[in-house]
């Protein structure tokens, strides 16, 4: 499981929620839960911001 699937679900968030929270579409959503694709700084940006996260813990990796 991802960053952004694992902070969401803590927060008992579903995947609709946070998608009309970060302005994105569920599908969308999903394919950046899912590894298929990379978010937009934007979209990364808007993410953090509904999950109360920094963007650098949701998507980049610790070394």
């Amino acid at each position: 499981m991802n960053h952004v699937a694992k902070a969401r679900k803590q927060l008992n968030m579903s995947q609709d929620t946070l998608s009309k929270k970060a302005k994105v579409s569920r599908p969308y959503l999903s394919n950046i839960e899912n590894l298929k694709v990379q978010p937009s700084v934007g979209a990364a940006i808007r993410i953090a911001k509904a999950l109360n996260k920094r963007v650098e813990d949701i998507f980049l990796d610790k070394m």
